[in-house]
């Protein structure tokens, strides 16, 4: 890989064929042939999780295949979605100070609403689960979450093969 100096307006990697990629900004390359090809962007996954073992745990696992942001109550995941419109799923905790995830469950439904939330609580009463599910949650993942399960929630809803 060669780079000409400065912020690195262009990037020139070369193929198993050994044909040459030029880049042009946005992850877009060309080929030889002056074909476009697109390389996928990494997906951002907002964790909204106050307990900070939970926390340290999701971003372990979730930040080898994603870009992770944090928010450690409900009403600093709300100020996050409103603020970024990266965000492709949010794994949300559902007993947190300040707000808790069904309200801001609620709220960022209102914001975007097709935004995957996933809900990642301690309690596994049936109640609870259809609480989240009529806050808007998208799916109920149960903790302690083992990774293949989170995982295959995840590639779920952004169709995607997290399961190498």
């Amino acid at each position: 890989m060669t780079t000409n100096p400065g912020i690195m307006e262009r990037t020139q990697l070369h193929s198993f064929d050994g044909s040459s990629l030029c880049s042009t900004k946005n992850n877009q390359f060309k080929n030889r042939d002056q074909q476009d090809i697109k390389i996928p962007k990494k997906k951002v996954i907002l964790i909204v999780e106050d307990d900070l073992t939970n926390h340290f745990y999701l971003e372990e696992v979730l930040s080898k295949s994603f870009e992770i942001m944090s928010a450690y109550n409900g009403k600093e995941a709300v100020e996050k979605v409103k603020m970024n419109r990266r965000i492709d799923l949010v794994i949300m905790d559902l007993r947190m100070p300040v707000m808790d995830g069904f309200e801001a469950t609620a709220k960022i439904k209102l914001i975007r609403k097709n935004l995957p939330i996933v809900a990642h609580s301690a309690y596994a009463l049936s109640r609870e689960k259809n609480q989240a599910i009529k806050a808007g949650c998208n799916d109920y993942l149960t903790k302690p979450v083992m990774e293949r399960e989170l995982l295959k929630v995840i590639a779920k809803y952004l169709n995607q093969n997290t399961l190498n």
